[in-house]
């Protein structure tokens, strides 16, 4: 799977710029993931009404900032 391209508005102007929603730059990765995991993440998608995609960014997201948090709490 290949992460897609970070997703545009466009303001009432038509002859407007598209602004980006994420304003971070997105980076392409291929993802090999066994059957199982991959059906439980797309059933939350569908639940959310998210692609599979932004269902992964946002799980991986939690997972780091998780990581992030428990590493700080570690320190002290």
């Amino acid at each position: 799977m290949i992460v897609s391209n970070p997703p545009v508005a466009l303001c009432g102007n038509h002859d407007a710029q598209p602004i980006s929603v994420f304003p971070m730059t997105m980076k392409q990765i291929p993802l090999r993931l066994p059957a199982k995991p991959y059906d439980v993440i797309a059933a939350r998608a569908e639940d959310n009404f998210r692609t599979v995609c932004r269902q992964f960014e946002l799980f991986l997201t939690e997972c780091v900032r998780q990581r992030k948090s428990e590493a700080v709490c570690r320190k002290n």
